[in-house]
């Protein structure tokens, strides 16, 4: 059957100036049939029915933020190049210039104790520090905290699918369903309902996230500047020039006493000065520069963010039955008839609803059935009905009209006129 989806409950209470002060008339004729629609149940936040989920995220340290701080770390290793001017401690070997008198003849091979001027390189053991200025290898970790979501568990949501119809005034526990005239489709919107109209448990899930604070690590191995002191212990060289104590042989050709001025050998314990650079061994603390990294320097990248909503198949639905209004109809179907009048006083009123017809392409209408009413009603609106209703067992179009009389038998009002086109069903094929 072609209809017109809007409701019965619609009631016509304005009027003219004219109208109001005529004291009986006809309201409406609404021809009608039972409807049954499928009408989705939705939660108050519609929202609630998709979940959300998030992929590809992405936290890391930013190398490139962070705050150079310098600190104590621990070093060992060697430490080469070190600059040394100073005295140092020497217990060996030399092999020194000596000028002299002595008495020889021929080649000797002498003892001797004694100083002699020295101008040379020494190579001594050296303990104490030493200036560094380069890098030195550091390893660093720790962690920073950073807050984000997670999923910590899964919520049913039960509709409510059974309530009373919404009025002025009465915006809770309650239910309006809305009609398109333009396509048919009813929708039931529900506000506040009480838990004890639910007539069946129809449920969907959703996730549920809260707030969660992460610690990020991050390390750092690399090498670090350090200009300052270090220990070392370890052997230096350097140039030597002024008198050295000498204990040892000395040879060459004497015959009596004579000066000499030649190389003496002979062991040297004692203090040399020294000027030049060592590469020392260092094990310890040494000042170093490093960043330090917090919250702000943590890359976040939030990655895609996936919503997934039930397809309409999948949303919980409950039938709605209603009075629809028939202005198209195929041969065959049946409606019912119900017409409305308002009276300004309690008062005999007489009414008749009359249904004619005319064949297809004719404007000519025959009488195809009428009912007439005599009834008592108060002040406002009353209600007369076609008993038994009507089936439309021709195509063509059926007209049906409401009219209303005064007591004195003189017409009230205009009269109310509803068109119905039925048509023949289409053959099977």
């Amino acid at each position: 059957m072609k209809k017109l989806a809007v409701f019965s409950i619609v009631c016509f209470f304005l009027f003219s100036a004219t109208a109001m002060a005529q004291k009986i008339q006809p309201l409406n004729v609404f021809p009608w049939t039972l409807s049954t629609k499928n009408v989705p149940l939705y939660p108050e936040n519609i929202e609630q029915l998709c979940t959300t989920g998030i992929i590809d995220s992405r936290c890391e340290v930013n190398v490139d933020g962070g705050t150079l701080v310098t600190k104590d770390v621990p070093f060992s290793g060697t430490v080469k190049d070190v600059p040394f001017s100073g005295v140092a401690t020497y217990s060996g070997t030399l092999s020194l210039p000596y000028s002299g008198e002595a008495s020889y003849s021929g080649t000797l091979s002498l003892p001797y104790s004694g100083e002699t001027p020295y101008s040379g390189t020494l190579s001594l053991p050296y303990s104490g520090e030493v200036s560094f200025n380069g890098e030195l290898p550091v390893t660093a970790s720790g962690s920073v905290p950073f807050d984000a979501y997670s999923k910590s568990g899964v919520m049913d949501l039960i509709f409510a699918v059974g309530a009373a119809a919404c009025s002025p005034g009465i915006d809770k526990g309650c239910c309006t369903a809305k009609g398109n005239p333009d396509d048919g489709t009813v929708t039931l919107l529900c506000q506040k309902i009480n838990p004890a109209l639910i007539i069946e448990n129809l449920s969907s899930q959703y996730e549920i996230c809260e707030a969660t604070t992460f610690n990020v690590p991050w390390t750092y191995d690399g090498m670090a500047p350090h200009n300052g002191s270090i220990p070392y212990s370890g052997t230096v060289e350097g140039t030597y020039s002024g008198m050295a104590s000498y204990s040892g042989t000395v040879e060459g050709i004497y015959n009596g006493t004579a000066p000499c001025s030649g190389t003496v050998q002979g062991s040297y314990s004692g203090e040399v000065p020294y000027s030049g650079v060592v590469d020392a061994p260092f094990s310890g603390m040494v000042q170093a520069e490093y960043k330090e990294y917090a919250a702000a320097d943590v890359l976040y990248n939030e990655g895609n963010v996936v919503l997934d909503c039930p397809a309409a198949a999948e949303v919980p639905t409950q039938q709605v039955t209603f009075r629809e209004l028939v202005t198209n109809a195929d041969v065959g179907d049946h409606i019912e008839i119900e017409a409305t009048g308002w009276t300004a006083v309690e008062k005999t009123v007489a009414s008749r609803i009359i249904v004619r017809y005319a064949e297809p392409g004719s404007a000519v209408f025959t009488l195809v059935t009428r009912t007439d009413k005599i009834q008592t009603v108060a002040n406002g609106p009353f209600k007369v009905s076609l008993p038994g209703g009507l089936t439309l067992d021709k195509a063509g179009t059926y007209q049906v009209l409401f009219k209303v009389w005064r007591p004195n038998g003189t017409l009230a009002g205009q009269t109310r006129t509803r068109m119905i086109t039925v048509v023949e069903q289409p053959s099977a094929q």
